[in-house]
């Protein structure tokens, strides 16, 4: 400590050519580097969870054609609720989206139901569909 003993009280250097240094541009040389860029977001993609796509058996497939059917034939314009797969752009698997609305229309030649504010559902991603009229039956 002795070695020290002639400087340990002097004022603190400060340039006469050189501004300071705000804190601002100080605390950005501590950053930290990201030497991998886009690793970050890869992490979070990888981490984030999809759902698997659920085959119905024969007897489900059937009771959603029968309704699509008898909504079909009644002439659209009715209050449903309706869960269906929508497959991830990203990644394998998807999510499944329950909705409820009026029919706008059913079109078979496409396979879609068409909603009234203009979503159209495939009927092939639907896994449950409920008449508006039905709820009360349920039980």
């Amino acid at each position: 400590m002795d070695r020290y003993k002639s400087i340990i009280d002097l004022p603190h250097h400060v340039s006469i050519d050189k501004p300071r240094m705000s804190l601002h541009a100080r605390a950005a040389q501590f950053e930290p580097y990201a030497a991998l860029s886009g690793y970050g977001d890869a992490v979070v993609e990888t981490a984030r969870l999809t759902s698997r796509r659920i085959e119905l058996c024969a007897e489900e497939i059937a009771r959603i054609d029968s309704i699509i059917g008898s909504i079909a034939a009644d002439g659209a314009c009715e209050e449903i609720s309706v869960t269906y797969f929508v497959a991830d752009v990203r990644k394998g698997g998807g999510e499944y989206l329950t909705v409820s609305g009026e029919v706008g229309r059913i079109d078979p030649i496409s396979g879609v139901i068409v909603m009234i504010d203009g979503r159209a559902i495939p009927m092939t991603d639907i896994i449950d569909i409920v008449r508006a009229s039905d709820r009360g039956r349920e039980g």
